[in-house]
């Protein structure tokens, strides 16, 4: 897609990754990325000053480089999306008042296929999130993730050559373990909640759509009730502006009469009502 593209140049927050390259950590993060001939504790020491006060800093700030750039490559974002096929929506309790939290019992414990959420019980979980009742999670199996961090490493990696390939393929596993894990995933379960959301909106509006159409092609109770009518009474409920009715032929369709009455302003209101009906 092409906001996928795009994604390395928008701006954003600073990340863990752009301070290790502010404290000039890309060289480091390019040698493991490529397996250079020479080991990593030896590539970091050159590294290590006023900033930077060990190796293990030095490595940890060009993995945090590593682990952006190979979550942003172009086809990552996509195999972790199709990790929702395998995936599972999870609500778990988060309070402990039962008398607060009693109306959403049957979300305390769910889990449901991605593929099998009804728009009802996604917007149950939904309020129940918003009112800190329930905590939303997707559960992704540990292979699957597995599969694609592989997937991925064999994208970031170069070629396994040289004494100390190995030894930088650690690295590289690590961290592309990280960036899936801590800024890959994230995003991608973020889009799923987008998605979720989208598809029990269109549904429930479906079966509004439906319902609202049922009841408005509905024949006059006369028809169900198999009873010879002359005129239909349509009535618009209302309070402050009164009950607007409306009485029509069922000969030729022409209006008859167009009234509003109060029944709710005491009795006479009441009779009113009762006897222009």
């Amino acid at each position: 897609e092409l906001e996928d593209i795009y994604e390395p140049f928008k701006s954003k927050r600073k990340t863990r990754a752009q301070t290790a390259r502010d404290l000039g950590l890309q060289p480091l993060a390019d040698m493991m990325r490529v397996s250079s001939p020479i080991a990593p504790a030896t590539a970091a020491v050159r590294f290590v000053g006023e900033a930077i006060t060990t190796i293990e800093a030095a490595l940890q700030g060009a993995r945090d480089i590593v682990a952006e750039e190979a979550v942003q490559a172009p086809g990552v974002k996509e195999r972790a999306r199709a990790l929702r096929f395998v995936s599972r929506f999870v609500s778990k309790r988060k309070g402990r008042d039962e008398s607060q939290d009693r109306q959403f019992s049957e979300y305390w414990d769910f889990e449901v296929d991605f593929r099998n959420i009804r728009s009802h019980q996604y917007f149950a979980c939904q309020r129940g999130e918003q009112q800190k009742h329930l905590t939303l999670s997707w559960r992704v199996p540990d292979a699957s993730l597995d599969q694609v961090i592989k997937s991925v490493v064999g994208m970031t990696r170069g070629p396994p050559t040289g004494a100390q390939a190995v030894a930088w393929a650690e690295h590289v596993t690590l961290a592309v373990a990280d960036g899936v894990k801590r800024l890959l995933m994230p995003a991608v379960h973020r889009e799923w909640r987008r998605l979720v959301k989208e598809r029990s909106e269109d549904e429930s509006y479906d079966v509004f759509r439906r319902n609202l159409s049922a009841k408005l092609m509905a024949p006059p109770s006369s028809m169900w009730l198999k009873q010879q009518c002359d005129i239909i009474v349509g009535v618009d409920p209302g309070f402050r502006a009164g009950v607007k009715m409306a009485a029509i032929s069922m000969q030729n369709g022409d209006v008859m009469e167009v009234w509003t009455g109060y029944p709710h302003n005491g009795d006479a209101g009441k009779r009113d009502t009762i006897d222009r009906l």
